[in-house]
C-alpha cells in the first residue's frame, strides 16, 4: 500500500514539474518575443540579444550519465529546443572525453564544454573542510563553481555574453 502511495506521489510530481516547465518557457517565448528584439548597450557596445537559454550543470563525476540524461529529458520537453545552450562545467581531464560522448549521445544539441584549471584552483583554494564534518565529496569546488558561472562563462563561452538573459543552474 506505502509503495503505490510513494509511486502516485512521484507521478504527481512529474506530472506537475512537466506542466510548469511547459506552462514557463511559454510565457518565457511570450515575453522575448518583445525583449529579444531589444538592444542591451554594455561596456564593449551594443549587443543584440540572442534569445537563448543557456543551461548550466557542474560535475567532477567521471559518470555522465546524469547529465546526458538530464540534458536529453531537457531537450524533449522543452516547446523550444533550438533556444537552449547546455554549458558542462568540468575538471580538464574529463571535458574532451565529456565533449566526444556528448556529440555521441546527444547529436544536434548545442552543447558547449568548459574547464579552467586556474578557475578551478581559485575556487578549491577557499574551501577548508574538517574532518568531522561530513562528506569530503561535498568539498569539490564544482558544488561552489555555481556561484561563478557569470565569470566562468563570460571567458569560455562562444554563445554567452553580456545581453544574455536567461541562465540556469542544474544541479
Amino acid at each position: 500500500m506505502r509503495a503505490k502511495w510513494l509511486v502516485a506521489v512521484l507521478l504527481a510530481v512529474l506530472g506537475l514539474s512537466s506542466i510548469l516547465t511547459t506552462t514557463n518557457l511559454q510565457m518565457l517565448d511570450t515575453t522575448s518575443q518583445h525583449s529579444d528584439t531589444d538592444l542591451d548597450s554594455s561596456a564593449s557596445g551594443t549587443v543584440m540579444n540572442d534569445g537563448l537559454v543557456h543551461v548550466c550543470i557542474c560535475s567532477d563525476d567521471p559518470d555522465f550519465r546524469p547529465a546526458v540524461v538530464s540534458i536529453r529529458s531537457s531537450v524533449a520537453s522543452a516547446v523550444q529546443p533550438e533556444r537552449l545552450v547546455f554549458h558542462f562545467i568540468t575538471t580538464p581531464e574529463l571535458a574532451p572525453r565529456f565533449g566526444r560522448m556528448s556529440k555521441l549521445q546527444l547529436p544536434g544539441v548545442r552543447i558547449e564544454v568548459h574547464s579552467d584549471t586556474e578557475f578551478q584552483d581559485a575556487i578549491q583554494s577557499r574551501i577548508s573542510f574538517r574532518e568531522t564534518s561530513g562528506r569530503k565529496v561535498l568539498a569539490s569546488a564544482f558544488n561552489f563553481a555555481p556561484f561563478y558561472l557569470p565569470y566562468f562563462l563570460s571567458s569560455s563561452s562562444e554563445t554567452f555574453n553580456a545581453a544574455t538573459q536567461r541562465l540556469i543552474y542544474m544541479d
